[in-house]
C-alpha cells in the first residue's frame, strides 16, 4: 500500500532512472526483511557519532542512511528522491548522479558527525554525541540543494513565498518545530553538504569518466575518443528530456485523473452563491501528523453566507470530532455538496464518529482533489502578481485538503476566527476557491440546468431530506 503512489509514478515515466530505481529498491527491501537474520539494525548501523569515532564503525556513515524507522517514514524518503532523482539522473547521467550520491551521503554524513562533536564541546554534555538517526534525509536535503541551487523561480510553502533555492532552509526550521523527532542536525548538515559540493570542486569531479584509446592509421598519427558523439547526443537527449519532464509528467497526470465530467471554476467574486441555497453539506478535512495522515467527513447544514465575497459563518459542536481539525484560524477544508439519492450515505457519514473509524474506507467513499484534477504547476517567475499571489494562494489551499468524487460541488474554505458559543464552534470563514460540474452553473446560478440532473438537497430534520430545483421554462 505505502508504495503505490511511487510505483504508479515511475510506471508512467517514459524513461526509468536505473540508479534512482536501485536505491529505493535497497532502501524497501532493508525495511521489509529487516526482521530477518542478518540483515542491518538500527542498533548496529545508526548514525552515532560516538560509535563512529570511539569505536571507529565507519559503516555507519553509509548503511544508516538506508534504515528507516516506520513506514512513513520510508515512504516520505522514497516518494522525495524519485522526485529529486528523475530529475537529476537523467540530466546528468546515471554514472555521475551515482557518483553524487555517494559523495553527498559520506559528505553530509561525515559533517553530522563532526557537528555534533562541536555541539558537545560547546554545551560540555555528552548528549550531542549519543544522539542516533537512521534515513535518507539528509542526503535529499543535499539534493535539493543541488537541484535548486540556480532556480530563479518561486515556491509557497504554507503560503509562504520564497525563491526555491531558499526552500530547503525554510522546511529545515519547519521541521524541527513541526516534526521534533526528525534530526535537526542531519537535516542542516545535508543543506551544507550540497552548499559545499556546488561550491567546490568536487562538482567537477568524475570518477567514471572514461580515458582516451587511441587508434593509429597509416600515413598519420593522433587519436579519437571513440563514441564520443554518440554519448555526447544520448547525454543531451536526457538533459532535454528531464527539462520537459515536469511539464509532461503534470500532464499525464491530469489526463489519467480526468473523468468524463465538464468542471467549471467558479469565479470569485460569485463564491458566495454557492451557498445561497444553505444546500446540504459534506465537510472533508485532512492533516498530517507525526508521518500519518489523519482525515474525516462530517454532515452540516448549519452554515450561511454572510456578504458577496465569499465570507460565510459555520457552527459545530466542540465534541464532534472534527471540530479539532478546524478550530484554529488558518486551517483548511472543503465542503462537498451531494445530490439527490445519495441521503443514506449521508445519513451514515452523520451516524458514525470519525474517531473510532476510518469512514472514508467503512462507507468505500471514493476521494480525488478538490476540482476533482491536479492543479497544473505554478508558473516560475520572479515577480508575484496579485493573480500569481492569489494562484499560489489556491494551490496552498489545496495541498493540505481531500475531496468527494461523487458531488456536484468543492469548496476550499479557510478559517479566519473562531469563537466559542453554547458548546458550539462559530467559525467565521473564506471560500478560497471552487469548483462545480458544469450542468450545474450558468455563471450566475448555482442549480441543476436540466430537468435530468439530480438536484441538491436542503435538510428538514429528523433524517428527512428536500430537494432544490428551479423554475424551468
Amino acid at each position: 500500500m505505502i508504495f503505490s503512489s511511487p510505483k504508479k509514478y515511475t510506471q508512467q515515466l517514459e524513461r526509468k532512472p536505473p540508479v534512482t530505481l536501485a536505491l529505493m529498491g535497497g532502501m524497501a527491501g532493508l525495511f521489509l526483511y529487516r526482521d530477518m537474520p542478518g540483515m542491518p539494525t538500527a542498533r548496529k548501523y545508526a548514525l552515532c557519532p560516538a560509535e563512529i569515532v570511539r569505536q571507529k564503525s565507519l559503516s555507519r556513515l553509509v548503511v544508516s542512511a538506508f534504515l528507516h524507522g516506520d513506514e512513513w517514514h520510508l515512504y516520505n524518503n522514497l516518494a522525495s528522491l524519485l522526485w529529486k532523482g528523475v530529475q537529476l539522473e537523467l540530466s546528468l547521467g546515471s554514472q555521475r548522479f551515482l557518483q553524487m550520491v555517494g559523495i553527498l551521503l559520506i559528505l553530509s554524513h561525515s559533517i553530522d558527525v563532526g557537528a555534533s562533536y562541536a555541539l558537545s564541546i560547546y554545551m560540555n554534555s555528552n548528549q550531542p554525541i549519543r544522539q542516533c538517526s537512521i534515513g535518507f534525509s539528509a542526503v535529499l536535503f543535499a539534493l535539493k540543494i543541488v537541484l535548486n541551487y540556480n532556480s530563479p523561480s518561486h515556491t509557497s510553502i504554507m503560503g509562504i513565498i520564497v525563491p526555491t533555492r531558499y526552500v530547503a532552509w525554510l522546511e529545515l526550521v519547519y521541521l524541527h518545530y513541526f516534526v521534533p523527532q526528525s534530526s535537526f542536525v542531519g537535516h542542516l548538515s545535508g543543506i551544507l553538504a550540497g552548499y559545499i559540493y556546488m561550491k567546490s570542486p568536487l562538482w567537477n569531479i568524475n570518477l567514471f569518466s572514461p580515458s582516451p584509446r587511441y587508434s593509429y592509421r597509416i600515413g598519420s598519427t593522433g587519436y579519437r575518443q571513440t563514441n564520443t558523439s554518440s554519448r555526447r547526443a544520448m547525454e543531451e537527449a536526457d538533459a532535454a528530456y528531464a527539462r520537459r519532464l515536469q511539464e509532461e509528467e503534470y500532464r499525464r497526470l491530469i489526463m489519467e485523473e480526468a473523468t468524463t465530467k465538464a468542471v467549471v471554476q467558479v469565479e470569485k467574486n460569485m463564491l458566495s452563491r454557492l451557498l445561497y441555497p444553505n444546500p446540504v453539506c459534506l465537510l472533508t478535512v485532512q492533516e498530517a501528523l507525526n508521518h500519518e495522515i489523519l482525515r474525516n467527513v462530517m454532515t452540516i447544514t448549519w452554515l450561511t453566507p454572510i456578504n458577496n465575497h465569499g465570507k460565510f459563518v459555520c457552527s459545530m459542536n466542540c465534541k464532534r470530532h472534527t471540530a479539532h481539525f478546524v478550530n484554529t484560524p488558518g486551517k483548511h477544508f472543503v465542503i462537498n455538496i451531494p445530490t439527490k439519492n445519495h441521503e443514506e450515505k449521508i445519513l451514515a457519514i452523520g451516524g458514525c464518529s470519525g474517531e473510532s473509524v476510518d469512514k472514508f474506507e467503512a462507507l468505500n467513499l471514493a476521494t480525488c482533489p478538490p476540482g476533482w484534477t491536479a492543479l497544473r504547476p505554478l508558473k516560475r517567475k520572479n515577480c508575484m502578481s496579485k493573480k500569481d499571489l492569489r494562484e499560489a494562494e489556491i494551490h496552498e489551499a489545496v495541498s493540505n485538503c481531500i475531496a468527494l468524487d461523487d458531488c456536484i460541488a468543492h469548496i476550499v474554505c479557510k478559517v479566519d476566527t473562531v469563537a466559542e458559543v453554547d458548546g458550539h464552534y462559530l467559525l467565521t470563514c473564506t471560500q478560497v476557491a471552487a469548483w462545480t460540474l458544469s450542468n450545474y452553473w450558468n455563471g450566475k446560478h448555482f442549480a441543476p440546468r436540466s430537468p435530468s440532473d439530480a438536484p441538491y438537497l436542503t435538510f428538514l430534520g429528523t433524517k428527512v431530506f428536500a430537494s432544490i430545483t428551479p423554475t424551468f421554462d
